[in-house]
């Protein structure tokens, strides 16, 4: 996930989350702190080679960086509402 954060990537879908903990995991994978512990390359793509200030680019990431959770197995239907409820995750809910 890191190396097309850093490519500049505006967005991530994560197939097969299985609970919380997955869930929490992805967040913590794909947010700066206090939000996660993404790893920060201020000179990668994404930061524009290190033109936009170091604090707007960790603030405009955690902001505008899409991450959608799916919840594809059975199992994780019975934890769907705390999954949906995490913090630094997109919440949509699809029928079908």
């Amino acid at each position: 996930m890191l190396r097309l954060l850093d490519a500049g990537v505006q967005g991530l879908q994560v197939p097969h989350i299985a609970g919380v903990a997955d869930a929490q995991a992805a967040v913590k994978a794909v947010r700066y702190a206090p939000l996660g512990k993404r790893g920060m390359a201020g000179a990668s793509r994404a930061a524009r080679y290190g033109t936009v200030p170091l604090g707007e680019h960790l603030a405009t990431s955690n902001a505008e960086i899409l991450l959608a959770l799916m919840i594809e197995d059975l199992p994780a239907l019975h934890e769907v509402a705390e999954i949906a409820a995490t913090r630094g995750s997109t919440h949509r809910h699809r029928a079908g």
